[in-house]
C-alpha cells in the first residue's frame, strides 16, 4: 500500500441564492484549522439559507483535510465486484483505514490496482452555523 499526500484547503466558499433574502446571493464560508493560503470558490444555483450554506462549506473544507492521503493498493481477482466509490477496510499493522475506491485498474496479471481517499460516513454532517446578510 501506498500513501501520497497533496496539498489542502484553506478556505472555502460558497454563493448561493439566499432564500431569506428575497433571493439574493449570498456567501458563506469555512476555514481550515491550518494556516494554509488555499481557497476554493463554488458557485451554487440554488436556494439555500445560511445555515444551510455554511454546513455545506464545512462538509467541504473538512473532506478536504480527511482526503488530503491517497492511498494506492493492489487486491486479487476475489474483490472483482468491487466497484468505485465502494469503502473497504484497508488492515495495517499500525492501523486500519477506511478507504472511499476512486479508481479500479484491472491489470494483466489479474490482480486489481485501486486507489482511494480515506472515507468516514461522519464527515458528511455539520452543525455550522451561517451568519445573516443584510435583508434587502
Amino acid at each position: 500500500m501506498e500513501i501520497a499526500q497533496r496539498q489542502d484547503l484553506g478556505r472555502v466558499e460558497i454563493s448561493y441564492f439566499d432564500a431569506s433574502r428575497e433571493y439574493d446571493t449570498g456567501t458563506q464560508y469555512a476555514d481550515s484549522p491550518t494556516q494554509i493560503e488555499n481557497k476554493k470558490s463554488i458557485e451554487l444555483a440554488i436556494s439555500m439559507t445560511p445555515n444551510e450554506a455554511a454546513a455545506v462549506a464545512d462538509i467541504l473544507i473538512g473532506l478536504s483535510w480527511q482526503e488530503r492521503n491517497a492511498f494506492a493498493f493492489k487486491l486479487s481477482q476475489e474483490y472483482l465486484g468491487l466497484k468505485v466509490s465502494d469503502v473497504v477496510l484497508i488492515e495495517t499493522p499500525d492501523r486500519d483505514y477506511q478507504v472511499r475506491v476512486d479508481s479500479i485498474n484491472y491489470a494483466e496479471n489479474q490482480t486489481l490496482e485501486l486507489t482511494g481517499k480515506l472515507s468516514s460516513p461522519t464527515a458528511y454532517t455539520s452543525d455550522a452555523k451561517g451568519s445573516d446578510g443584510v435583508t434587502p
